[in-house]
């Protein structure tokens, strides 16, 4: 079923943790392993190659990421993820020199942001 995971093990859950030195394998924020909701380090599985795109359910395939991280990172495939991050560099780099291209990137960022605060209220009011 897409976008389903299977469920893995505590004990294959203490491996990915290790994996990455639990850290983030994209951030490098360090994790909690027994983190609750809500808490500082909370965390998840990550497929390296994303399932939607061939991935496997393995361990040779996970590696422990933060949950902001892999908000951010979707199912975006290694070659797309260098691609927004070189993007990603040169707007914070337009934004810091407060060019008109970085102004815009600016209002446009946290318009962004505020629609997401909005949707996550929305949310947590229904759930």
């Amino acid at each position: 079923m897409l976008g389903r995971r299977k469920q893995i093990s505590f004990a294959e859950k203490k491996i990915v943790f290790k994996k990455t030195g639990g850290r983030c394998h994209f951030c490098a924020k360090k994790l909690k392993f027994s983190a609750k909701s809500g808490e500082f380090g909370r965390w998840q599985v990550d497929h390296i190659y994303p399932k939607i795109r061939g991935g496997a359910d393995g361990l040779e395939n996970y590696l422990a990421i933060c949950n902001k991280c892999n908000r951010l990172r979707w199912c975006f495939d290694p070659k797309r993820i260098r691609k927004i991050f070189n993007y990603g560099i040169i707007a914070y780099r337009q934004a810091k020199k407060k060019t008109s291209a970085g102004k815009e990137i600016r209002k446009i960022h946290i318009k962004n942001r505020e629609k997401n605060q909005k949707r996550r209220k929305k949310q947590k009011l229904i759930e």
